[in-house]
Parts: structure tokens; C-alpha cells; sequence
């Protein structure tokens, strides 16, 4: 099976179905009626997915009777395979109320369809209660659940739900915000796109969900934990425990490499408790040694390894932003032995070894083979010995069948988060989705780290985002070093805007002027995606002046600093687009949209490589809202480009790490799979860079070698020792 295909299991008819029941149970009389039929094709090994929308008027009544009628018989599936399931249980099982939750939102839906039939209409079309499916759902439910069902409602579970929350999802102010237009739909949260919306207000204050979202991922949630074939409930429970394991080695690595500051800073600590500063960085090395000495495994009555790590991170915020420290960080006591200065200089080395003092251990590998041999076996995929793109195929296929049991994980992860108190915005940091080092380059004999680094913002209204503290003392730490950041967030949507903006702005002060820059180029546009106005975009010179263009422009969602933006714009992009276009396509005067999307992905990596070249940075991070299905990818790209445009193979132990690379982020972080597109665009880049390097070897650096320094394209890679 082609990791394009199979991508919609049973789970998706039940979101759809609680969608279209809860749509029509919420519909007033005063308005039309109408509901949406799923329709699905494949077109050119790609998925094709619209709904087509029926109103409810005389001529397609029939059709839309066959929608409902539709939705109870899926209802009626479920019900049925939940029965079989768990028979013999129900009495205690939360999921009963679930069930009783669906069957009033399927009568509210069956009266309201009659009632808009008649009202409207008039149609002659019976009673949608007097259907077969109607009568058989509700049949089944009166004879084998409703007789044992405990008097337990949903709302039980939503009390656990901050009462905050839920008044602020209800709001309605006079005021319009620009973000108005904006709201989550349960088909958003299965996907995982937008999960960071849970967590953001928008500009007036209210919510980007209500309680209507909240009780159907929780209905879900019940029925895909037991409706999933050949899968366990405890899925989740080994995410967690895997990532209790990795919380615990992440605090034993910051402890081990900072342990002569935190001796020397307990000593003194004891003369100066009383001080805020000194209190909350104590409370801070408390909660990290206890993360790194907790016993293995998640026990019941313990509090785990990654419980403790949040208490660090969270007293260690606290530190940052307390008015002592900040005050300490502009005005230093004089005397350099002064806990003051011990507290500085203790928090900016722990904030150093949170952003590049991290590397994926054997563990992470482990997994990720783990899952891919699970795949394999259970759909009979045989082994690939050609390309390495046909590999990367062929794990992502094993991957897709072995993650199906997980797919429930991303809507538990958003539950979990709303019931903690203590998140008050989207935080990557707060969330343990630490930066890695992931691996380094050496241009010239200068080592250059590549970091995955998740945005290093905190944000709590949709239109406002600050860098976070840790990640401003990560830079004063070692002030003489410049950080890169390739942020690849869209900085023309309103939804990440604020996140680009504010990294924008800190290469602008003086005190971070010459430790951080900041390139922003946009993976999220209608024109990187080719769709929209660009999707017949064929015409090839046509097609490079648009790129050209985009790439230029911070209207397009673009930014660089003066000097890169004067290095790339004066020549250098354009050759560099007409040398793609000769070297790798041929010089085509018609790219078709396939085409087209190799061509950018493989233009950015290459404008990318030049950047390195202009900044000559000490780290580089290709950051996204999370460095997931954004940032991981193009860390990978690079890693690819010089490995593969260097004729140098890519042996089997890195084989096995860029599958870590591409895999684990997302697997750990949001129990789910690298999303599909993404993996496309870095499958399909390196598919033709290994054809035309096939067909024309070296051939290839050489048509690129005046463009850059003979350094930086024959750069060399080394992977950390850990995972060799």
C-alpha cells in the first residue's frame, strides 16, 4: 500500500457522524437545513478529498434523507462492535454515557429534520424516524444498552474541565476581533494541525473552541480507545512511559553537565534562602534532582520523572521572569562572588543545556524500529533494497499501519493539557518538547550545530507572542556565538504572525544583535503548496518569475536580514533557479504541479545552504510552531543534500537516524505520524536528487560551484556519538 492510500480507517466515520448529528441537532428553525456528503478519489498517487453540500428543498430531499439515513447506520455500526467489545462490562464503563450522549443528539437530529421537512418543504418524504436505520439504532440501543446504563451523563466529565474555560469558550462580546472568523472543528483536532489553538485566546479573550468541541473529542475519544481492531487501551500509557524515560535522562543530562554550578551555588544558597531569586532557583534544582533520581516505569501512588521535570521547568520560568533576576541581568552586583551573579550564571548555563545539550538517545531509535517491524509484519511488507527514497516509503507504509492503533493519542494529549490549571497559553517548552542537537556541520573545519529547537515563544492571545525567557538566556550564555534560526512558520496567517514576529524583533536589540538572526521562509502558502491561483502555474519561466518573486518579498511571507537579503536578491537566487531548472529538470518549458513542488523544495534547501554561507552561525535550528512536521523535515533536507550531492552514500547507521529524525519528534510529542504532505515533500526531493545524481554524478556540484564557497558545499556531516 502507497502511503498515500488507506489514510481514512473507521475513526473518521464516527467524527463525521457526531459532526453531522450535532450540526443538525444545533440548527435553529429560522434558517435552511443542510448537510455534507464526504466524497474521495485518487489523482496522480494523490488523495482527493470535498464535500459536497445538500440543501433540504424539494428536489434533493431524497439525498439528504440518504445522508442521515447514513449517519444512523454508522452510529449503528459502532454500536454494535462497542457491544460485542466490552459486553459484560458496561455497567461500569464510562463510554456508556457517551452512547446515551449520541443517542439524544440522534433524536434531537431526527426531529429536527422532520421538522424542517415539513416547515419548509412539505415534501413528500416520510418521517426520518420511520426509516430502517433509524429503527434499528434505536431498537439496538433500547435492547442492549439502555436497560444496564448507568444514570452518569457527560457532564461529569466536563466539571474535570477548568470552569474558566469552559465560561470563556462561551463568551460573546459586542466587539468583533479579527480572529472572529476563526474556531476549531472536531475534523481540525483529529488531524493535530492546529492543537496549539486549544491554548491561545483570541484578541478579545474568548476561546477558539466551546463546550459542544469538548464533549465530542471526548465521545471520540471512548469510542475509538475500544473500537480500534487488534489494538490496546494502554497505547497512550506507553507514550507516556517512554517519554517519562526520556524526561528522566534529559534532567540527568542538565544535573551531570552543570553539577559544579549547582554544588557551588547549594553551598551559598544557605546565607541567602530568604531572597526570591535564590529560593525559586533552590525549588528549581530540587524538582530537577528528583526528575533525574526517579525510578523507572509510571507507578499509581508516585509522582513521575516527567511531573518533575515540569515542576523545574515551571519554578525556572518563575526565576526568569521574577522582577530580582531581571534587575540582577541589567544592573550585576559588583562583587563577582555575589549569589546574584551565582544565580545568573547557574539558570543561563541549565538554559544552555535545555536548547543544545540534548541529543536522541538509543531509546528513541529503538522505538521507532520498533513500530516499523510491527508494520511490516502485520501487513506483509516486504524489505527494499533499491533507493533510499523507496525505503523511506516503504517505513512510512509499515509506520501508517502500525500508528492506526494510536490514533485516539492526539485527541487524549488535548484533554490531559485542558485539565491542567497551571497552562495558561501555547508553550512548546512548557509541553517537555525539548530542543535536540540533532547533528553538526563542519565547513572549513568549523563546527556548526543543527538543532531541532520548537518555536521558542510563549503565547496566550492569538494577535501576542513573546520570545521565551530560557531561550533569551540560552543566548546570553555564551553571548560571542550567533544562533540561526530558519523560522519556517507563516508569517502572513494570523495564527502564526505574532510567534514569527516577536523572533523577528529580538535580532533588533542591541544586547541580541550579534548572537541571533532570523530568516523566515514561509512552508505554509498557497504558492509553497502550488494550490489556490498557482495550481496551473505550468508555464516553467512563468512559474520560476512567481518564485523569484515570493521568495523576495515579506508580503509573501519572507524575511531576512539586510546582509542575507542583499546576498541572495543580487544575483544569486535567480542563477540559482535557472540552474535547478538545467541541471534537474531538463530545462522543461512546462513543469507539471509535481514538478513544481520538487523544484521549491529542493530552491529552499539550496537558499538555505547560501544562508549558512552569509551568516556563518555557530547553531542552526529550522524552527516551526512545534519542529515537527515542518522543522524536522528540512533539518533532514540539508542533511540530505550535502550527503547525496557529495557522492557520499549514506551508510547504514544514518540510515537508521534519519528515520529517528523524521519519526520520533511527532511519535513522542503527539502520539501520532509525521503528517503525510510533509513526508511527500522530503520523499519526493530526495527521489530526484538521487535520479539526476544517478545520471549525472558529480556533474551536478560542479554546475552549482561558482553560486557558492567550495566550504560550505562540501561541508561535512557528523552524527552524535550516542545513536552511532
Amino acid at each position: 500500500m502507497s502511503y498515500h492510500e488507506g489514510q481514512e480507517t473507521s475513526s473518521v466515520g464516527i467524527v463525521e457522524a457526531i459532526e453531522t448529528l450535532t450540526s443538525i441537532a444545533d440548527l435553529e428553525i429560522e434558517g435552511p437545513i443542510a448537510v455534507a456528503e464526504r466524497h474521495e478519489f485518487q489523482l496522480q498517487d494523490m488523495p482527493i478529498i470535498y464535500r459536497t453540500v445538500h440543501w433540504l428543498h424539494k428536489r434533493n430531499a431524497e439525498k439528504v434523507m440518504f445522508v442521515v439515513r447514513e449517519t444512523f447506520r454508522t452510529i449503528l455500526h459502532y454500536l454494535r462492535r462497542f457491544y460485542r467489545t466490552e459486553y459484560g462490562k458496561l455497567v461500569a464503563h464510562e463510554s456508556v454515557d457517551g452512547i446515551k450522549t449520541i443517542m439524544v443528539l440522534v433524536g434531537e437530529a431526527a426531529k429536527k429534520v422532520d421538522k424542517y421537512t415539513r416547515v419548509f418543504i412539505g415534501a413528500n418524504v416520510g418521517s426520518i424516524k420511520e426509516t430502517k436505520e433509524f429503527r434499528d439504532l434505536w431498537g439496538f440501543y433500547e435492547r442492549k444498552i439502555a436497560p444496564i446504563a448507568v444514570q452518569e451523563s457527560l457532564t461529569k466529565w466536563i466539571r474535570e474541565i477548568p470552569l474558566t474555560l469552559i465560561e470563556e469558550a462561551s463568551k460573546e462580546k459586542g466587539k468583533k476581533p479579527v480572529s472572529e472568523h476563526l474556531f476549531i472543528d472536531l475534523d481540525t483536532v483529529k488531524k493535530d494541525s492546529e492543537y496549539e489553538l486549544f491554548f491561545i485566546r483570541k484578541e478579545n479573550g474568548t476561546r477558539f473552541f466551546n463546550p459542544r468541541l469538548l464533549r465530542n473529542i471526548k465521545l471520540v475519544c471512548n469510542f475509538e480507545e475500544y473500537f480500534q481492531e487488534g489494538a490496546k487501551a494502554e497505547s497512550l500509557k506507553e507514550l507516556k512511559l517512554f517519554r517519562d524515560i526520556w524526561a528522566r535522562q534529559i534532567a540527568r543530562n542538565v544535573v551531570r553537565q552543570n553539577w559544579h554550578l549547582i554544588d557551588t551555588f547549594v553551598k551559598a544558597a544557605k546565607r541567602a534562602y530568604n531572597e526570591e531569586i535564590v529560593s525559586l532557583t533552590y525549588r528549581a534544582i530540587v524538582a530537577l534532582m528528583l526528575a533525574a533520581n526517579q525510578a523507572g516505569g509510571i507507578k499509581e501512588l508516585a509522582k513521575s520523572a516527567s511531573s518533575y521535570l515540569t515542576d523545574f521547568l515551571r519554578f525556572l520560568r518563575s526565576l526568569l521572569t521574577a522582577q530580582d533576576f531581571q534587575r540582577t541581568i541589567t544592573y550585576p552586583p559588583k562583587h563577582p562572588d555575589a549569589i546574584q551573579n551565582k544565580v545568573v550564571e547557574l539558570v543561563q548555563h541549565l538554559c544552555k543545556q535545555l536548547y543544545s545539550g540534548f541529543h536522541l538517545t538509543q531509546d528513541s531509535q529503538d522505538l521507532i524500529n520498533e513500530l516499523i517491524t510491527k508494520g511490516k509484519l502485520e501487513q506483509q511488507i516486504e524489505p527494499v533494497d533499491g533507493s533510499l527514497a523507496a525505503k523511506m516509503a516503504v517505513d512510512y507504509d509499515a509506520l501508517l499501519h502500525a500508528m492506526s492503533h494510536y490514533s485516539h493519542v492526539p485527541l487524549l494529549h488535548v484533554i490531559e493539557s485542558l485539565q491542567d490549571f497551571d497552562i495558561t497559553g501555547y508553550d512548546p517548552l512548557y509541553f517537555q518538547n525539548m530542543p535536540t542537537c540533532i547533528f553538526d556541520l563542519f565547513p572549513k573545519g568549523k563546527k556548526v550545530a543543527i538543532l531541532r529547537v520548537p518555536s521558542p515563544t510563549t503565547q496566550e492571545y492569538i494577535n501576542k507572542a513573546q520570545v521565551s525567557e530560557e531561550f533569551k538566556a540560552f543566548l546570553r550564555a555564551e553571548p560571542d556565538k550567533e544562533h540561526l534560526i530558519f523560522d519556517l512558520q507563516d508569517r502572513t496567517s494570523l495564527k502564526e504572525h505574532a510567534r514569527s514576529h516577536a523572533l523577528e524583533e529580538l535580532q533588533k536589540k542591541p544586547e541580541f544583535a550579534k548572537s541571533l538572526s532570523v530568516v523566515s521562509m514561509t512552508k505554509d502558502s498557497d504558492f509553497y503548496h502550488q494550490v489556490g491561483p498557482y495550481e496551473e502555474l505550468n508555464q516553467a519561466t512563468m512559474f520560476i518569475d512567481h518564485l523569484l518573486e515570493h521568495v523576495s518579498s515579506e508580503n509573501s511571507g519572507y524575511y531576512y536580514p539586510q546582509k542575507v537579503h542583499k546576498a541572495l536578491f543580487s544575483g544569486f537566487a535567480k542563477k540559482l533557479a535557472h540552474v535547478i531548472h538545467k541541471v534537474f529538470f531538463a530545462e522543461k518549458n512546462v513543469l507539471t504541479r509535481h514538478a513544481r513542488l520538487d523544484f521549491i523544495e529542493l530552491f529552499y534547501t539550496l537558499i538555505q545552504l547560501k544562508v549558512l554561507e552569509v551568516v556563518q552561525p555557530d547553531m542552526v535550528s529550522f524552527s516551526c510552531k512545534d519542529a515537527i512536521d515542518i522543522g524536522m523535515p528540512a533539518s533532514c533536507e540539508l542533511f540530505l543534500l550535502l550527503k547525496l550531492l557529495n557522492i557520499r552514500p549514506v551508510s547504514a547507521s544514518e540510515e537508521e537516524y534519519l528515520k529517528v529524525l523524521l519519526y520520533y519528534p511527532a511519535i513522542s510529542y503527539r502520539g501520532r505520524l509525521l503528517f503525510p504532505d510533509r513526508f511527500s515533500r522530503i520523499n519526493n526531493m530526495t527521489k530526484l536528487l538521487e535520479t539526476t545524481i544517478e545520471e549525472q554524478g558529480g556533474a551536478i556540484a560542479k554546475e552549482l560551484a561558482p553560486l557558492y564557497s567550495r566550504d560550505i558545499l562540501n561541508a561535512v556531516i557528523s552524527i552524535p556519538q550516542p545513536l552511532l
